[in-house]
Protein backbone atom coordinates (compact mmCIF):
# COMPACT_ATOMS: atom_id res chain seq x y z
CA UNK A 1 0.00 0.00 0.00
CA UNK A 2 1.48 3.57 -0.91
CA UNK A 3 -0.23 6.97 -0.49
CA UNK A 4 0.46 10.01 -2.02
CA UNK A 5 -1.09 13.47 -0.15
CA UNK A 6 0.28 16.92 -1.63
CA UNK A 7 -0.43 20.22 -0.87
CA UNK A 8 0.58 22.70 -3.80
CA UNK A 9 0.54 26.57 -3.21
CA UNK A 10 1.93 29.25 -4.93
CA UNK A 11 5.22 29.35 -2.74
CA UNK A 12 5.06 26.47 -0.99
CA UNK A 13 4.78 22.74 -1.75
CA UNK A 14 4.54 19.73 1.01
CA UNK A 15 4.42 15.90 -0.17
CA UNK A 16 3.78 13.29 2.17
CA UNK A 17 4.32 9.66 1.40
CA UNK A 18 3.38 7.08 3.89
CA UNK A 19 3.83 3.48 2.47
CA UNK A 20 3.09 -0.09 4.01
CA UNK A 21 4.70 -3.25 2.08
CA UNK A 22 4.04 -7.19 3.54
CA UNK A 23 6.82 -9.65 1.50
CA UNK A 24 6.57 -13.19 2.27
CA UNK A 25 8.99 -15.43 1.98
CA UNK A 26 11.68 -12.84 2.95
CA UNK A 27 15.24 -13.24 2.15
CA UNK A 28 18.09 -11.53 4.03
CA UNK A 29 22.16 -11.43 5.11
CA UNK A 30 22.25 -11.27 8.52
CA UNK A 31 25.79 -10.31 10.10
CA UNK A 32 27.40 -13.11 12.50
CA UNK A 33 29.86 -13.40 15.46
CA UNK A 34 32.56 -14.81 12.79
CA UNK A 35 35.26 -13.21 11.15
CA UNK A 36 37.41 -14.38 8.04
CA UNK A 37 40.35 -12.19 8.64
CA UNK A 38 39.56 -8.69 8.78
CA UNK A 39 35.69 -9.09 7.31
CA UNK A 40 32.57 -9.76 9.08
CA UNK A 41 31.17 -13.42 8.07
CA UNK A 42 27.22 -12.87 6.71
CA UNK A 43 24.93 -15.50 6.35
CA UNK A 44 21.44 -15.54 4.77
CA UNK A 45 18.31 -15.79 6.57
CA UNK A 46 14.67 -16.42 5.77
CA UNK A 47 11.53 -14.83 7.37
CA UNK A 48 7.97 -16.28 6.77
CA UNK A 49 7.23 -12.46 5.96
CA UNK A 50 8.74 -8.90 6.46
CA UNK A 51 6.15 -5.29 7.56
CA UNK A 52 8.30 -3.04 5.89
CA UNK A 53 6.05 1.12 6.94
CA UNK A 54 7.80 4.48 6.71
CA UNK A 55 6.78 7.65 5.30
CA UNK A 56 8.46 10.41 2.92
CA UNK A 57 7.66 13.86 3.66
CA UNK A 58 9.13 16.91 1.45
CA UNK A 59 8.99 20.41 1.99
CA UNK A 60 9.86 23.04 -1.01
CA UNK A 61 9.77 26.68 -0.48
CA UNK A 62 10.26 28.98 -3.84
CA UNK A 63 9.74 32.42 -2.56
CA UNK A 64 9.13 33.84 -6.42
CA UNK A 65 8.78 37.34 -4.52
CA UNK A 66 12.94 37.28 -3.80
CA UNK A 67 13.83 35.90 -7.09
CA UNK A 68 12.81 32.82 -9.45
CA UNK A 69 15.92 31.26 -8.73
CA UNK A 70 15.92 30.68 -5.35
CA UNK A 71 14.41 27.44 -3.58
CA UNK A 72 14.40 25.77 -0.22
CA UNK A 73 13.58 21.83 -0.34
CA UNK A 74 13.92 19.57 2.62
CA UNK A 75 13.15 15.59 2.57
CA UNK A 76 12.49 13.31 5.53
CA UNK A 77 12.37 9.36 5.23
CA UNK A 78 11.73 6.99 7.92
CA UNK A 79 11.44 2.83 7.48
CA UNK A 80 10.61 0.59 10.31
CA UNK A 81 11.03 -2.82 9.34
CA UNK A 82 10.34 -6.06 11.73
CA UNK A 83 9.95 -9.88 10.52
CA UNK A 84 7.17 -12.14 11.46
CA UNK A 85 9.02 -12.59 14.80
CA UNK A 86 8.63 -9.26 15.53
CA UNK A 87 12.26 -8.59 15.12
CA UNK A 88 14.16 -5.64 13.32
CA UNK A 89 15.39 -6.57 10.15
CA UNK A 90 19.28 -5.91 9.84
CA UNK A 91 21.03 -3.89 7.23
CA UNK A 92 17.87 -1.26 6.19
CA UNK A 93 18.91 2.36 5.41
CA UNK A 94 18.98 4.66 8.65
CA UNK A 95 16.26 7.39 8.40
CA UNK A 96 17.12 10.59 6.49
CA UNK A 97 17.01 14.38 6.53
CA UNK A 98 18.46 16.04 3.57
CA UNK A 99 18.27 19.91 2.31
CA UNK A 100 18.94 22.40 0.02
CA UNK A 101 18.80 25.33 -0.86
Amino acid sequence: MDLSLQLKMEHIEWLINPFYNRINQYIFVSPTSLFEGDYRVFEYRQADYADLRGVDVTFHYHPHIITDELHFESNFSYINTIDNLGNFLPLIPQNRISSSV
